[in-house]
């Protein structure tokens, strides 16, 4: 594999066209109008034509390109709408942008109502299904396709006879027209003209033959598109919308007007993510002086939020905790990144019976976690909170990991066990067997041991139940491939969970060891 075709596996790009936007905005401001006979009209060759049509009233006569003569003999309720002002679609365009903003960065505009974003290289399919999912619930029609390259995404959502969900990075272009290839339309009458009809056709013609007759156009696009020419990506700059500045004309005496001052700022600016219906996870507080001197305090929050009260909450503490504040001249409050509102319906409320909104208790206990991660955050680092997460895996030391907290923190993810585990589990830590129940079967647990400077008395045992290891990563000569787990019950009270290992240190000897790795209270 040579270096451009690395590049382009590393690469991932989502196409996402629009055909019906103008209609589409014009059916949001009125709604009234979603399953009536509507169009846009435009001028050509001084003739008024159907430049665009409301495909969710369905009907075969009318068609795009007709005219508005022929239009209204088939139809004579036809609704005639004037396109909404270009500042008008820039307004919407914008808040789609911004919007998917919070996928990736990297936004471009391309021709024909068509947006390309440049995804992560672990590309994940829920993008796709979130974009779409999206678009559906604001009735925006859109088509979306997926690939490596910019040309051969563009071409998916434009021409994939497939069905959008169905659309895979892996899918070829081959089958699809050469107007795929955004070349002229006069290119692709001459080339029609010669029996060229697909990619896969024109890929067997010779570059020589096809720079001799379209100069370097379709060639260019061709490689563009399957990757062997690099293609620049001109990404939109977004700069952050969420800020509010003030000057201060004195300076405050007390880190209590300073707090006073910021929770004004920070109301009004959570009244603006209210009204854009997106969450902030970071919040920036900027503190300037004449001196060119400022100081930031970062909030940090567990999970997106746009309450203020919240974010006042762990700004004053933050604030408090510092010894002295500089001379204060103007304060700013910014956010950089923000995440859409996830809209969930909890409970249909009568409309003659009015019932109070009872949250369950897994509500109150995530809430309490994400309270109690955003207080360690203060203290320790943001970086020094950690919490435990499912990993797949059946090895007791391996079903979990340690990892920084999410945007969205899920308390109640962790799968159903069917069998008993311990409360607490750790790493296998080995016993010392002080007293055996019989010599000729090691397998049944010890009768005595002592472990973490104390001696424990098994009164009762539950067992065995057996668990596998990787068996095709454990070492032939180290260890067996399975445990037994057993439940042990001491006279002391507590409940532990061991397990038998046996080694081999030569050939034909081997020798049992017993190791705990749990409590169950």
């Amino acid at each position: 594999m040579n270096q451009k075709e690395q590049n382009m596996n590393n690469n991932c790009f989502i196409s996402i066209w629009l055909p019906n936007l103008s209609i589409d905005l014009i059916l949001m401001e009125n709604p009234q109008l979603k399953y009536k006979p509507l169009c846009i009209l435009r001028m050509y060759r001084k003739q008024r034509i159907i430049f665009k049509l409301n495909h969710k009233y369905r009907s075969s006569n009318l068609v795009q390109g007709m005219k508005l003569t022929d239009a209204l003999t088939v139809e004579p309720d036809l609704i005639v709408k004037k396109d909404l002002p270009l500042e008008r679609k820039k307004f919407y365009l914008n808040k789609i942008i911004f919007w998917l903003s919070s996928i990736t960065p990297r936004i471009s505009i391309a021709k024909n109502s068509t947006l390309i974003l440049d995804v992560p290289c672990t590309f994940r399919s829920s993008y796709t299904e979130k974009i779409r999912s999206v678009f559906e619930n604001s009735n925006i029609t859109n088509h979306i396709g997926v690939a490596n390259t910019v040309g051969a995404a563009w071409a998916k959502s434009h021409f994939s006879e497939k069905d959008r969900l169905e659309n895979s990075i892996n899918d070829s272009i081959s089958n699809l027209p050469i107007k795929s290839l955004r070349i002229s339309h006069r290119s692709v009458k001459k080339l029609n003209s010669v029996g060229i009809e697909t990619i896969s056709q024109l890929a067997k013609v010779p570059k020589t033959e096809l720079y001799l007759r379209f100069d370097n156009e379709v060639s260019s696009f061709f490689d563009k598109a399957t990757g062997k020419e690099g293609e620049p990506f001109l990404a939109i700059k977004t700069e952050p919308k969420f800020q509010i500045k003030i000057d201060l004309s004195e300076h405050p005496s007390c880190k209590y007007q300073v707090i006073s001052l910021t929770k004004k700022i920070i109301m009004d600016l959570c009244i603006k993510l209210k009204s854009s219906h997106v969450n902030a996870q970071i919040i920036k507080i900027i503190f300037n002086s004449e001196r060119k001197l400022h100081r930031i305090i970062e909030v940090s929050l567990a999970k997106p939020s746009n309450s203020h009260t919240h974010i006042v909450s762990i700004f004053a503490a933050k604030l408090l905790r510092q010894k002295d504040i500089p001379e204060i001249h103007s304060i700013k409050v910014e956010i950089l990144k923000t995440y859409p509102t996830i809209h969930e319906q909890k409970e249909l409320l009568d409309s003659t019976i009015s019932k109070e909104k009872k949250a369950t208790l897994s509500e109150i206990d995530n809430n309490n976690i994400c309270q109690l991660v955003e207080k360690l955050g203060i203290r320790l680092g943001k970086d020094s909170v950690n919490i435990f997460s499912p990993r797949e895996s059946h090895i007791p030391e391996k079903s979990y990991i340690l990892k920084i907290p999410g945007h969205y923190l899920k308390t109640n993810d962790w799968p159903m066990q069917y069998k008993p585990r311990p409360k607490i589990l750790f790493e296998p830590q080995p016993i010392i067997v002080l007293k055996q129940i019989s010599k000729l079967d090691s397998q049944v647990p010890p009768k005595l041991f002592w472990w973490g400077d104390k001696k424990y008395e098994v009164l009762k045992a539950i067992g065995p139940e057996r668990i596998s290891l990787d068996w095709w990563l454990v070492k032939r000569n180290h260890e067996n491939s399975e445990r037994d787990y057993w439940q042990v019950k001491s006279a002391c009270g507590s409940h532990l969970w061991l397990f038998n290992l046996k080694k081999k240190f030569e050939v034909n000897a081997c020798r049992d060891q017993w190791l705990i790795q749990g409590q169950f209270c």
